[in-house]
């Protein structure tokens, strides 16, 4: 789910793309998700894209699994390049469920503040919109983390 503040934000598009299928005991369906919201003060626009990928694939337990990851990421590309295409700034946020920072053209991995390393739950944002770090914060009842950064488009 993405959420908004209709105070600050209009939705002006959105859209999901299925990125496998689900196997009962193994994963649900997933999905890239995201939504083009326009600031209510300045009219700018912003893509904002959500994304949970598949568990297992990368940690020695499912190696069966990577096949499914790596469609999950080549959807992820195409999402993301199909938005720049529109000139939209970017952000994309997720699960990836691998503590690897990917390479996405046109696209910045923010680093998160006191982490070592790569977190599986990753920010990525057009080059130019945002430097980063991201801040961890509390884990709010979940079993991740949540995170805030800084963004301006």
């Amino acid at each position: 789910a993405i959420s908004w503040r209709k105070s600050k934000f209009e939705k002006t598009g959105d859209g999901s793309r299925l990125t496998h299928g689900g196997e009962a005991g193994v994963t649900p369906s997933r999905f890239v998700n995201w939504v083009v919201l326009k600031d209510l003060e300045t009219g700018a626009k912003l893509a904002f894209i959500n994304t949970h990928y598949i568990s297992g694939a990368w940690n020695g337990e499912h190696p069966e699994r990577q096949e499914r990851w790596r469609t999950h990421n080549t959807v992820v590309r195409e999402v993301v390049a199909e938005l720049r295409g529109r000139g939209l700034p970017v952000v994309l946020v997720g699960d990836f469920n691998r503590a690897l920072s990917q390479d996405i053209p046109g696209m910045n991995h923010l680093n998160t503040a006191g982490v070592s390393g790569v977190p599986i739950d990753q920010i990525y944002v057009t080059v130019g919109i945002g430097t980063g770090p991201a801040e961890r914060l509390e884990k709010y009842g979940s079993d991740h983390f949540a995170y805030t950064a800084t963004v301006r488009y």
